[in-house]
Parts: C-alpha cells; sequence; structure tokens
C-alpha cells in the first residue's frame, strides 16, 4: 500500500514538471514567434500572441516586456508604460533581458510626454547597474540641461567626457556651459574639439563665432557664423549674429541683407525670431525706412507685445502710421530730405542762403527774409535746424543752437522736431529768440 502511494506521489510530481517545462517550452516557442512577427513589423499578430500568453498567466515576464515593445514601437506610449511598470515589479530577469534595457524604454516613455524628472530618475538606476556607460552620464546631463540645471548638468557631463573624452555632444555641451559661464578659452577649446571629432559639426562654428564677435573679430565670425548656417537648429540664430557682426561693423546694408534672408527662414514665432526682428526692425530704423521698421515692430508686437521697447516705438510712429504726409518726410532719401528742408524754409518765407544734412536726420540752413521786403537794408540771418529723429529734443541742442547762432551771425533761429520738445527744452526757449515747431506744426506745414 506504501509502495503504491510513493508511486503516486512520484508520478504526479512528474507530471507537474511534465507540465511545467511544456507549459515553458510552449510559451518560449509564442515568445520566438512573437520576436518573429515583430521583427517583421506585423505587430497585430505579435499582440495576439502576447496577450495570450499573459491572459495564461500574467507573471510571464517576457510576454508583458514584448508587449511593451510592440506597443512602443507603435507609438502607443500609454499602453506600453504599465507593461514596462510590470516587469519592474515582477523584478525577473535573465541573459534576454535586464533592468537596465527595461529602465531605459521606461526613460525614453517619460521622455516622450516631456516628464523629465521621471526620465531622470530611471537613468539614474541605470547608472547604478552601469556606472561606467559614459551615454547615461550624457542622458542624465542632458536632462539637467534641458531643465535649466546647467551646474548640475557640467557635473554629468564631465563624467561622461572622463568615460570617453571623444563623444561629440559630450564636448559640444561642454562648450556651451564654458560660453555661458564667460569662459570664453575654455568653450572655444571644446568647440574646436568638437570638430576635430566631427568636421561637419557645423553648430560648433556658432559658438566660435559669438566667441569671435565678442572680441570684436568681426570678420572672423561672420565666418563661422557662414558655416553654422548649414545646422537647422542654428541657422536663424546664425543669421541674427552675422546680421549683429555686419552692424556692429558699420556695415547696415549687408546686415540688413542678412537679416532679411533670415526672416526667409522663420517656419514659427519663437525667441530667436523674435529677437532677429527685433535687430532688423532697429537697422531700418537707422537708414530711414521707418514703415519696414513698423512692419517688424507689428509683426514682433502680435506675438509679444511687451518685448523690449516696441510698444513705445509704435506710439512714437503712431502719427506716422496714421499720416502719409509725416511719413513722406520721415521715410524721404537724404537728398529729398535737403530739398525738403528748403521747402519748409521757403513756406516759413525764408530764402535759404547755406544749407547742410547730418547723417540724413538733421537738417541745417541759414536763411534770411527774402529781398524784396528789405529792399536796400541789410538782411539779419536766421538758423533753422530740423530733426527727423524720434527722440524728443533737450535743452542741449537749444543751448547749443544759441552758440552756433552766434557763429553764423544770426539773430532768430527755428528749431523744428518730428517729434517733441522736452519741459526743459520749452521753458529754456521762451525768453530765447528761438521758436520750437513740434511734430503737430511741422504736419501743417507739411501737408501745404
Amino acid at each position: 500500500m506504501i509502495n503504491y502511494l510513493i508511486i503516486l506521489i512520484i508520478v504526479a510530481v512528474f507530471l507537474v514538471i511534465f507540465y511545467v517545462i511544456s507549459r515553458n517550452l510552449l510559451s518560449s516557442s509564442k515568445i520566438d514567434k512573437a520576436i518573429k512577427f515583430l521583427n517583421k513589423k506585423e505587430y497585430d499578430e505579435a499582440l495576439k500572441l502576447l496577450k495570450d500568453l499573459i491572459q495564461k498567466n500574467d507573471r510571464n515576464v517576457l510576454a508583458h516586456y514584448y508587449l511593451g515593445e510592440v506597443y512602443f514601437l507603435k507609438e502607443n506610449m500609454e499602453y506600453a508604460l504599465p507593461e514596462f511598470r510590470k516587469v519592474i515589479q515582477l523584478n525577473n530577469y535573465s541573459g534576454d533581458l535586464s533592468e537596465a534595457r527595461v529602465r531605459e524604454r521606461l526613460a525614453e516613455i517619460f521622455l516622450h510626454f516631456n516628464q523629465l524628472e521621471e526620465a531622470q530618475k530611471e537613468l539614474l538606476l541605470i547608472l547604478k547597474l552601469e556606472p561606467e556607460n559614459y551615454n547615461y552620464y550624457y542622458r542624465v546631463g542632458e536632462i539637467f540641461y534641458q531643465r535649466n540645471f546647467k551646474e548640475n548638468a557640467a557635473g554629468y557631463f564631465q563624467k561622461a567626457y572622463e568615460l570617453n573624452p571623444s563623444h561629440i555632444d559630450t564636448l559640444f555641451r561642454l562648450g556651451e556651459i564654458y560660453y555661458d559661464s564667460r569662459r570664453p578659452s575654455d568653450a572655444l577649446i571644446y568647440m574646436k574639439n568638437c570638430l576635430k571629432g566631427d568636421p561637419g559639426y557645423h553648430k560648433a562654428h556658432y559658438y566660435i563665432g559669438m566667441i569671435y564677435l565678442d572680441s570684436k573679430n568681426y570678420l572672423q565670425a561672420i565666418q563661422e557664423f557662414e558655416i553654422s548656417q548649414g545646422d537647422s537648429e542654428y541657422r536663424l540664430r546664425s543669421f541674427l549674429q552675422k546680421g549683429r557682426a555686419y552692424l556692429d561693423s558699420s556695415n547696415p546694408d549687408k546686415a540688413i541683407v542678412e537679416l532679411q534672408r533670415g526672416e526667409s527662414h522663420i517656419k514659427e514665432e519663437n525667441s530667436v525670431s523674435t529677437a532677429l526682428r527685433y535687430l532688423l526692425a532697429d537697422v531700418y530704423e537707422r537708414i530711414r525706412d521707418i514703415p519696414s521698421a513698423l512692419t517688424q515692430w507689428e509683426r514682433i508686437s502680435m506675438v509679444n507685445p511687451k518685448y523690449r521697447d516696441v510698444p513705445q516705438k509704435l506710439e512714437e510712429y503712431q502719427d506716422l502710421r496714421l499720416n502719409d504726409v509725416l511719413k513722406d518726410f520721415l521715410t524721404a532719401s537724404d537728398s529729398k530730405f535737403e530739398s525738403i528742408c528748403e521747402k519748409i524754409a521757403n513756406k516759413l518765407n525764408y530764402e535759404v542762403l547755406d544749407k547742410n544734412i547730418t547723417r540724413g536726420v538733421v537738417g541745417t540752413l541759414i536763411t534770411s527774409e527774402p529781398e524784396s521786403q528789405w529792399r536796400g537794408v541789410k538782411r539779419a540771418k536766421q538758423l533753422f535746424k530740423i530733426f527727423r529723429l524720434n527722440d524728443k529734443v533737450g535743452d542741449k541742442i537749444i543751448r547749443e543752437m544759441l552758440e552756433e547762432m552766434k557763429h553764423v551771425g544770426a539773430v532768430r533761429a527755428i528749431c523744428i522736431s518730428a517729434s517733441d520738445f522736452t519741459r526743459q527744452a520749452l521753458e529754456y526757449a521762451e525768453t530765447r529768440p528761438i521758436e520750437l515747431y513740434d511734430r503737430i506744426k511741422l504736419t501743417s506745414v507739411l501737408s501745404k
């Protein structure tokens, strides 16, 4: 009887072992089949097999992992996430499956959802498993960089650099951080090392250009920006800084060409496009192309109504936007501006004896009353100053006009401004032989 019972137990154990082995073999066979479907991108077939395996055994680690893989490759991250979390929870790894591999997928999913901190936690856990893998130090540093914790980022980038001194992206990030920290010499070393490792790494040229630009080496800066335009991420910035380099080197015409080229590459409005438009407007204003400047300020205002002094610029030129007569005055070429200045004097019943235009924005005229009014009598001279500047005219200019009156022998003066006068200028002129014409009076004269 006892022997019979022992035989029954042995048979039962054998059957259980046989069942487990058979089930595992069957499961393994189905996993292999699912992997083949996955490699062929036949995701629906793989899903059926893997879901069936999990339904029969919810603790099948490989089934959960590969189901997560299928969802991940189909970019269905919401479904992939719980599968990989289940694998972590089961904590049963083998040669075919490592914890680092699963956590890397989790990190990528969190990055997809822009959950940077969660992604970073996963990568830090991987670093404990693989402390000599430079790539994970770089990726942790990259997330710190994106989160604007640049000091933390620098530490991880430095560790990645120590493990792999030739990793181009690490070299670039360290160069960026040193540039932002105002350590241009160190930044230059890292950026040049980038180019030694990969001559086609165009965005390194951008920071080399910025270093040259900051040191007023405009020619070399422009050459570097020419190359960095080849990087789509840095193309718009390169046009912006090249325009700035030309402007700072007193070449506004070339600055406009580069900034206009940059404008043609704007695909969406952002901080870089806004900065480019602002600089372009500034150059237009300098060369008296006010309508073009207004176009840029208005575009900026649509995106960021409070950007720098754009609201003030739009307010200052409000009359210009509405008044074609004033617009013609402010945007006229130098030769036409000179002609307008003479016509203003004539309309005020003065005869022009001498005239001079300074930088296209200030007209200086020496005038007298018409000879018919003072036949046989020496005519007194008057000094005209006509400003087509946006800034208010201050008392300093009125004081300088008094000195100039003495120098040319003028008994009176007329100061005309396309803007207005400061309170101090108005008070100072009250008791002096100087008549002031503000924008309203000027518009009235121009309309005649």
